[in-house]
């Protein structure tokens, strides 16, 4: 009898690769273009620890003569691609998400063919979000090995054909614990995905989908966030959701009006349709034209699932007015490309292409703190304004605080504050606390421009101590030494004042219309002669005052 022969053979495995292109994109138009040279000897390398330097055993390489690079053999998985930066130019393509402190980091992977603009679309969306939820969160193995933090398959697919449902998406995985999603999928309609694009509603549309994956009315009942299920009213019971609601309406509720009507992927997993509107995780998408906000209730819905989030990346929106501000990619600091490379057993990308060009960096043309002086436990006011030599956009302004004891910015261990992206009038604005802090504090602005160039501003603040306010000046006396002078005297009872403010007039309840002087006079004063008056009956108050506050003024005299 004979037995067919079996080789046993040692576990293999399919490995795949990264290559692409380092070229001089004089356009900027992160296409590669006629007459666009190639950068040679550029060392691009596989950022394993997402760190944005080349470490040891980091695997690099430097472009050929036609500034081409290559990685094979690689196993599945998701690689950030870097280069080491040549003098004086800046990157166009790929762009880098999360440069402005940002450790939040959505993967996408691409499943089925896509179009360049199609791609920017879903870089974009992927970019709003990276924005508003800015804290890492653990590592964790998956189907595609480690992931950090989420990594979405992505697609056009036929769902209904046209004018039907636009997209769909969920998380497909959880960590353990937190819940937290690892893994998602967003499906767009491939009926649906032309008109999208022409009417400039793709990235809208992508964006309210991501939202899903990151756990938005997907998470809800599984956090026990949500209450009133089956009934009319249900609501979304997050603390910091409702207290942003009561804030924007002006209104006291029991929690967030959430939506209860439409089937399944519409009923209990959007905001109330009705309350909230036009705002971007609403049901139903708006028309061409309309600002679908991203409101401060959805954000900090966010920090309710368990997420860090930036509530300064909420877009500008009154709900009682419907006014909203538009927000663009610039706003976020991402011209959006490939920042991230999801491959597959036997896949070859070999279009990640990094796009270069000549730049300069930004000026930070103005940077101020409000208020002055600033006692301990106040908040203060971070305004900087910000220009480009080059005409660039401004991406957006980070603000640092002073606290590792090196002099300087190092924005690995200075204490970071707050990043802004949409200017008003062109300031960007922040608020900081001191409730720790004394003596000489020292603040940086950061501005960043499109190709990642940095300009810096330091303004340095001294911090008082906390202090109570100063005790009444009395009695207070005044005569008239002639007609046109009075003399004011007083008793000092206090030793913490920094001041004393004055008030004549010849009113004796002190209404503005009669005015005469309002001024402050220095610490330790016991008098003040005023001169060059008009012939009148006066009358005259005074009050202490320091950092913390003022006392009452005196009662009014007549003189």
């Amino acid at each position: 009898m004979r037995y067919p022969l079996i080789d046993i053979l040692e576990p293999r495995r399919l490995l795949a690769s990264i290559g692409g292109v380092v070229w001089d994109d004089l356009n900027k138009s992160n296409t590669i273009d006629e007459g666009e040279n190639r950068f040679t000897d550029t060392r691009v390398y596989l950022d394993q620890n997402n760190n944005a330097r080349l470490d040891p055993a980091e695997a690099s390489v430097l472009t050929d003569s036609q500034g081409r690079y290559a990685f094979t053999g690689l196993s599945s998985g998701a690689y950030n691609v870097r280069f080491i930066w040549p003098g004086g130019v800046g990157q166009v393509s790929p762009d880098r998400s999360g440069r402005l402190e940002h450790q939040f980091d959505i993967g996408l992977n691409f499943t089925t063919d896509i179009t360049a603009s199609q791609m920017r679309a879903f870089q974009t969306a992927a970019a709003r979000w990276e924005a508003i939820i800015v804290g890492d969160l653990p590592d964790v193995n998956t189907d595609i090995g480690v992931v950090d933090d989420i990594v979405l398959d992505v697609a056009l697919i036929d769902i209904d054909g046209g004018a039907g449902t636009l997209a769909q998406a969920e998380p497909t995985r959880f960590r353990s614990g937190t819940l937290l999603p690892s893994r998602g999928i967003v499906e767009v309609d491939l009926g649906d995905v032309a008109q999208l694009e022409a009417e400039n509603r793709l990235v809208d549309t992508i964006t309210h989908e991501i939202a899903h994956t990151l756990g938005f009315g997907t998470l809800w009942q599984q956090k026990g966030l949500l209450a009133g299920v089956g009934g009319s009213t249900p609501r979304f019971y997050g603390a910091n959701a409702k207290a942003a609601y009561q804030q924007l309406f002006n209104a006291v509720v029991t929690g967030v009006p959430v939506e209860a009507n439409g089937g399944a992927g519409t009923a209990l997993v959007h905001w109330r349709e009705t309350s909230m509107g036009v705002e971007m995780m609403t049901p139903y998408s708006q028309d061409p034209g309309v600002i679908q906000p991203i409101s401060l209730v959805t954000v900090q819905q966010f920090a309710d699932l368990g997420y860090s989030v930036n509530v300064n990346a909420a877009d500008p929106w009154n709900p009682l007015t419907e006014e909203a501000e538009v927000w663009t990619p610039a706003d976020a600091g991402v011209a959006a490309f490939t920042r991230r490379v999801v491959v597959n057993s036997t896949n070859a990308q070999t279009d990640v292409d990094i796009g270069l060009a000549a730049n300069r960096a930004p000026v930070v043309t103005s940077f101020s703190i409000e208020p002055s002086p600033v006692v301990q436990g106040q908040t203060v006011r971070l305004r900087a304004r910000a220009a480009d030599p080059d005409g660039d956009g401004i991406y957006g302004m980070t603000f640092y605080r002073e606290s590792n004891g090196t002099p300087g910015l190092q924005s690995g261990s200075d204490t970071y504050v707050s990043t802004k992206f949409t200017p008003k009038r062109g300031i960007y604005a922040a608020e900081a606390s001191t409730s720790s802090l004394s003596g000489n504090v020292t603040y940086y602005a950061v501005a960043v421009d499109q190709m990642d160039f940095a300009g810096k501003r330091a303004v340095n603040v001294t911090v008082y101590p906390p202090t109570t306010p100063p005790t009444r000046p009395n009695p207070l006396l005044m005569s008239a030494p002639s007609s046109s002078a009075r003399l004011l005297q007083w008793k000092d009872r206090s030793d913490n004042e920094i001041g004393f403010r004055i008030e004549l007039n010849t009113r004796s309840d002190f209404n503005d219309v009669g005015s005469v002087r309002a001024f402050n006079v220095p610490t330790n004063s016991a008098s003040v002669l005023i001169s060059d008056l008009a012939a009148d009956t006066y009358y005259a108050r005074i009050r202490s005052y320091n950092l913390s506050g003022s006392s009452a003024y005196t009662v009014a005299i007549q003189a």
